[in-house]
């Protein structure tokens, strides 16, 4: 629900948000970056001052789109900043990415990073695609995930270490222009320890912790 989900933006202190579409939260005047997440999402017919384009392209189960319709669907797109399509796979060794940069000239390079408690993952990544690309980053999702269900979830303590070593750093990148945590249900065998919120609409240690480290 909208206000569900204002009330969670609130509780975190964020000083931004997207949706995964071009509809904004009604509940909330925190500043909103539409996205066209997939081939028919439809474009916002108002130019919009910054937009992100395309939900994990190279993935079927996402927005499945092939390098040729990206460059159809990024030239339709009328913003004054445009990021580029956040991959799936690390964009560093995408075939996806790599053939998308090479047609077109985003304004900021959209990453996703899920993967073990480790910062120097995260900031390798980070500034290797600034040095490759020379644009600004968002990571407009990041978790600690543990994606073999045949072992445990990292722990609390390990999200908790990895995001006070990892957030200050990020800031500290001039390049690094915008971030968001991606939560998902406290019980999910993936990254339930990453989760920002309880059950309850509840902020969880670790998003309080969020909170805490996004105004220090």
């Amino acid at each position: 629900k909208n206000t569900e989900s204002a009330e969670k933006l609130r509780s975190l202190n964020v000083s931004w948000y997207y949706t995964w579409n071009t509809k904004p939260i009604d509940a909330t005047d925190l500043p909103f970056v539409p996205m066209v997440w997939g081939k028919n999402s439809g474009v916002p017919k108002d130019p919009q001052n910054t937009i992100l384009i395309l939900n994990e392209p190279d993935r079927p189960d996402q927005s499945n789109v092939s390098v040729d319709d990206a460059v159809t669907i990024w030239n339709s797109v009328k913003a004054t900043r445009k990021g580029s399509p956040a991959t799936a796979a690390n964009s560093l060794k995408s075939a996806w990415f790599t053939e998308f940069m090479t047609r077109v000239d985003p304004d900021f390079l959209c990453i996703h990073w899920y993967g073990p408690p480790k910062p120097e993952s995260l900031l390798n990544l980070v500034d290797s695609l600034h040095a490759r690309y020379s644009r600004p980053i968002w990571i407009t999702e990041f978790a600690v995930a543990q994606w073999d269900t045949t072992k445990p979830m990292y722990t609390i303590d390990q999200v908790s270490k990895f995001m006070q070593n990892v957030i200050p750093e990020l800031k500290k990148r001039p390049h690094v222009e915008r971030y968001a945590w991606k939560t998902r249900s406290t019980t999910d065998i993936v990254m339930g320890t990453s989760a920002l919120f309880d059950a309850d609409g509840n902020l969880t240690p670790i998003g309080e912790l969020y909170s805490q480290l996004l105004h220090e």
